[in-house]
């Protein structure tokens, strides 16, 4: 029975095959060198159900966080009166949110701006605070999106 070296079982078969295969065998700190492909291909090659498979999924969702950024300038507004008189923020770290989510409202010239996620998932952090002025572009909040 012929053997091979991790590096040629990677030439041979793939990153994805050659660690499923060597899973046990491969220190820590070789998967945190891994990057979004890799984990890809591990998540393709790995049984959904392993260990190894949901490490890969997780990995492959941390590489795909999402921001949602203000559209415009104003004032970022998540609680108090805004949109429905509630003191409680629209949404809050750990939220499942949809892409038709309001997730705040910023006030331009006199004016309250719904903002929508845009993205299906989990709120992950909130970068601005209620009453905070925010610019263009500017990321308000992080979301691991649902796969």
């Amino acid at each position: 029975m012929e053997t091979f070296t991790f590096e040629q079982l990677k030439e041979k078969v793939g990153i994805g095959l050659a660690i499923v295969t060597c899973e046990k065998m491969l220190p820590e700190e070789f998967f945190n060198s891994l990057q979004s492909d890799d984990w890809l291909d591990i998540y393709q090659k790995a049984k959904p159900e392993s260990n190894l498979g949901q490490r890969a999924l997780n990995m492959i969702k941390e590489f795909l966080r999402v921001e949602i950024k203000s559209p415009l300038v104003g004032t970022f507004g998540t609680a108090g009166e805004w949109p429905s008189g509630s003191e409680e923020p629209l949404v809050k770290v750990g939220d499942h949110v949809e892409p038709d989510t309001i997730v705040c409202g910023i006030e331009a010239m006199m004016v309250q701006n719904k903002i929508k996620a845009g993205v299906g998932g989990t709120i992950t952090e909130i970068l601005v605070k209620n009453g905070q002025a925010v610019n263009y572009d500017e990321v308000l909040f992080k979301v691991k999106p649902a796969l």
